[in-house]
């Protein structure tokens, strides 16, 4: 019989890793199987220029893999730097805790960079140890940390779809937003907002998400809305944009350039080509939302009383298989203006037309 216990005893220590032998006095150490560490580092940032800029916080992503068949106790990640680094916060000390067999711990530090942090390269050496002395190899990463300079948020142009602004009619805006700052602007978003008389239509956004601004980039906004009768002609219409950004210093709300029944600027097609890095130099004003040649009609003497004009406006050709005319009502109704005001045309001389058919011709 105690033959028999000595035996259990033996087989129930083993499963636990240290045996004892009844009152023997015997104690039978068993060491599990060892685990294999590797580890590895990420960097990363939220405006997406792979720098640390000024006044963000990114964060380094440690990954520890044991491919071996013990756990990897009680595991501790050190991080240091080849120099002092002023502005940048870290924590130098992080627990990644047990690494099971087969399995990976993913651990994030947060990197914080004051507002008068230096345009640097920095060197981070992480260095693990786990308790029981299996340590997988350090590990470093190199990055850049990016001096504080400014975004600027400006309202660069705007056009619209028609002409004039009248009662009633709805008309689209393009609104073109530029950071003219050499510091990438965050977080961008543009509220619409109108005052009395002035209404959105059907269902025109008012908030725009524009993310992320780099500086000298632009990004563009539509809406529409439409007007009573009760602004009189030349009164400005109200409509203001306001152009939110992280920081609420960077913020900006402009009042639109927008008069009623009166020539307003016109939408241009602009082609913009793939984002190349540029030398810091002057940032030119994004433009190109306006043609000015319905702008500042000028006034002519008067046309003879029998002189008379045919303006017909054809815009769309899609029942013929051709592609449409974006703005040829527009030019239309440009080219009446010139006829009244600078040729001196009566108005009732003039036959005007828009997507005239074949029996309006005949």
């Amino acid at each position: 019989m105690p033959y028999r216990f000595i035996i259990a005893s033996l087989i129930i220590a083993f499963s636990a890793g240290i045996a004892f032998a009844g009152q023997g006095g015997l104690n039978v150490n068993v060491f599990p199987l060892p685990p294999s560490l590797s580890a590895t580092v990420e960097f990363s940032e939220p405006s997406g220029n792979k720098k640390l800029d000024a006044d963000e916080t990114g964060k380094l992503i440690i990954t520890v893999k044991n491919s071996g068949k013990g756990d990897a106790f009680d595991v501790k990640a050190e991080i240091s730097s080849d120099k002092r680094i002023s502005g940048l916060i870290f924590d130098g000390s992080v627990i990644i805790g047990t690494v099971e067999p087969g399995k990976s711990v993913r651990k994030e530090i947060t990197l914080t960079a004051s507002e008068d942090i230096p345009t640097s390269d920095i060197n981070l050496n992480i260095t693990l140890k786990e308790a029981n002395g299996f340590d997988p190899d350090p590990v470093k990463i190199a990055f850049q940390t990016k001096v504080f300079e400014p975004p600027k948020l400006i309202v660069a142009d705007i056009g619209m779809d028609k002409p004039r602004v009248r009662p009633g009619e709805t008309v689209e805006v393009t609104v073109r937003i530029q950071n003219t700052g050499y510091g990438d602007a965050r977080a961008v978003s543009v509220d619409i907002e109108t005052g009395e008389n002035v209404f959105m239509a059907g269902d025109s956004k008012t908030r725009f998400e524009l993310g992320g601004l780099p500086a000298g980039k632009f990004k563009d906004v539509k809406f529409e809305f439409y007007t009573n009768k009760r602004i009189r002609n030349g009164e400005k219409v109200s409509i203001t944009v306001r152009i939110n950004e992280a920081r609420p210093q960077f913020k900006l709300a402009k009042a639109l350039d927008i008069l009623m029944d009166a020539p307003q600027k016109k939408i241009e097609t602009v082609i913009v080509k793939g984002d190349e890095d540029k030398p810091k130099g002057s940032i030119e004003i994004a433009g190109g939302l306006s043609i000015d040649v319905d702008m500042n009609i000028p006034d002519g003497e008067r046309a003879g009383k029998y002189d008379a004009a045919v303006i017909i406006g054809n815009k769309r050709y899609s029942a013929s298989g051709s592609p449409d005319i974006e703005f040829a009502d527009r030019d239309a109704q440009t080219m009446k203006e010139y006829l009244i005001k600078t040729f001196g045309y009566d108005p009732q001389n003039i036959i005007y037309t828009e997507d005239a058919g074949f029996a309006k011709f005949n």
